[in-house]
C-alpha cells in the first residue's frame, strides 16, 4: 500500500526488521544501526525497496566475492540445515570469477555491490528472481555443496540472474518500465529481456569454468 498518485521513485521509505532470535539476515540495503530487536535499513525510494529482497535464516554464511576488476560482491546462502551452508574454496573462486567475466564482458558494472541471496531447502520451490543489486534464488538443499548438483542448477541460475543487472534492470525495453507498480507492463520486447539474457547467462557461466 502506497500513496496514490505518485511515482514510486518519488516516495521515500525508512524499513526495520526484527527476526527470530538466533536468525540473521542478508539484502543489499545498506543497514543504519541496530535498535533493541530491530534492524534499521537507510532511507530509500519505495521502487529500492520494491527491488530490494531480503534473505532470512538460521544457517546463513556470507562468501565474499573480491573481484579486481569491479565492485564487491557477496554470495549470501541459507540453508534448512547447518551442512547446507558448509562451503569450501572451490564454491568462492567459482562466483569469484564469475564477477571477473561480468565486469569484463559489460565493461563495469550499474551497482556499487552486488548481493546473490541463495536459499537452499528441498521444502520449498525453486526460483530465480533478478534485482538490480541482487538477485534472490532458490535451490534444493545440497544443490551449491555437492558438485555435481551445482552444476545442473546453481551454476547457471546465478549468471542468468548476475546478467539481469545489465540486461533487463539497468538497460530496459520500453515499456517494461512503470512510474506506478498497479500499471501494467508492456511486455512486446520481453525477447531481449529474458531471451537475451539466456544467452548471456551462458557465457558468463562458461567463462566462468
Amino acid at each position: 500500500l502506497y500513496p496514490e498518485g505518485f511515482d514510486s521513485r518519488d516516495i521515500e521509505v525508512r524499513m526495520r526488521l526484527r527476526l527470530p532470535e538466533g536468525w540473521r539476515a542478508a539484502t543489499s540495503l545498506a543497514r543504519d544501526g541496530d535498535e533493541n530487536d530491530w534492524i534499521a535499513y537507510e532511507a530509500v525510494t519505495l521502487e529500492d525497496i520494491v527491488d530490494s529482497p531480503i534473505l532470512c535464516g538460521r544457517y546463513l554464511k556470507t562468501i565474499p566475492l573480491a573481484a579486481s576488476n569491479g565492485p564487491m560482491a557477496y554470495l549470501h546462502v541459507a540453508g534448512s540445515t547447518e551442512s547446507a551452508v558448509e562451503t569450501d574454496d572451490a564454491i568462492r573462486e567459482e562466483f569469484t570469477r564469475l564477477m571477473a567475466e561480468a565486469y569484463a564482458l559489460f565493461g563495469g558494472a550499474p551497482f556499487d555491490e552486488y548481493h546473490f541471496l541463495l536459499a537452499l531447502s528441498d521444502d520449498i520451490p525453486r526460483i530465480g528472481l533478478e534485482h538490480l543489486r541482487s538477485s534472490l534464488n532458490a535451490e534444493g538443499e545440497r544443490d551449491l555443496v555437492d558438485a555435481d548438483k551445482r552444476k545442473d542448477g546453481v551454476a547457471y541460475l546465478l549468471p542468468h540472474e548476475l546478467a539481469h543487472a545489465w540486461c533487463g534492470k539497468w538497460r530496459r525495453p520500453e515499456g517494461m518500465t512503470t512510474a506506478r507498480f498497479h500499471e501494467p507492463l508492456r511486455t512486446s520486447q520481453l525477447w531481449i529481456y529474458e531471451g537475451l539474457d539466456q544467452y548471456l547467462g551462458e557465457v558468463l557461466m562458461v567463462r566462468a569454468g
